[in-house]
Formats: structure tokens, C-alpha cells, sequence
């Protein structure tokens, strides 16, 4: 979530492979912003989870073109959406705080990720870090 904008992604995960089956997005903001939500779950798509995490927000703006300086954080907003979405999957599947800060590190360019407004697994980590 940023202001008024906000992505959610959705997926089916095989297990197994942690292989992306199907990715689908819920989304709230201007066109630049559903864009970016329909193009990184079509992106995802067919990834294992760990190809998923590597799409980058390069990626989104080389496919995406040419954006208005006022909409260039849009990628960055989907780009996250990706991290909240297989951090959510991983805390569903046990894994603690110190398996998600190794696997799933802070953004390099933001602060702990207990203090960060914008870390998208910000809520999960304040209450794995600080208890339940």
C-alpha cells in the first residue's frame, strides 16, 4: 500500500516445486498502477517462487514503456506485492522471523523492517519480532 494505491496478488502454489500455477491481482489506484499489477501476475506466472522474487522493477518498466514522472513508483508497489505474497506463503507454511530476514531481506534502500511504513511484510515481521 502507498496512499491511495495498494496491490494484492493471489496465487496458487504447487508445494511441491514451489512452482507458480496461477497469479490473479486486486488493485486499487490509477491505469499505471493496474498495469503494473496485470503485468507482474503475468510475469509470476509459471515461475517458481524464487524466479517470482527475482523479477525486478526493470523488468516491469522495460515492459511497461515510457510512464509519467508522477507514476514511477507504481512498479516498485508491484515488485513488493510479490515479496508479500510469498512471505505470506512461506509464515503460512511455519517458517519463523529469522528464516524470512535471510530468504526475504529488508529492501536495501529502506530501514529495518520493523520501523519501514513501506516494507511490505512490515505488519508480519512487527508481530513475529515483537510477539504475537
Amino acid at each position: 500500500k502507498r496512499g491511495e494505491r495498494a496491490i494484492q496478488l493471489f496465487c496458487v502454489i504447487d508445494e511441491d516445486g514451489l512452482l507458480i500455477k496461477r497469479a490473479g491481482f486486486r488493485c486499487r489506484g490509477d491505469i499505471a498502477t493496474i498495469a503494473s499489477a496485470s503485468l507482474i501476475a503475468a510475469l509470476i506466472e509459471g515461475k517458481t517462487v524464487d524466479e517470482a522474487l527475482g523479477v525486478s522493477v526493470a523488468d516491469l518498466k522495460r515492459e511497461l514503456g515510457k510512464m509519467p514522472a508522477d507514476r514511477v513508483t507504481r512498479p516498485y508497489l508491484a515488485v513488493e506485492a510479490v515479496r508479500a505474497m510469498v512471505g505470506d506463503f512461506f509464515l503460512r507454511q511455519g517458517r519463523d522471523l529469522a528464516w524470512l530476514d535471510a530468504n526475504l531481506a529488508c529492501d536495501e534502500f529502506g530501514v529495518n523492517c520493523s520501523m519501514c511504513e513501506h516494507c511490505s511484510l512490515r505488519d508480519q515481521r512487527v508481530s513475529l519480532r515483537f510477539g504475537k
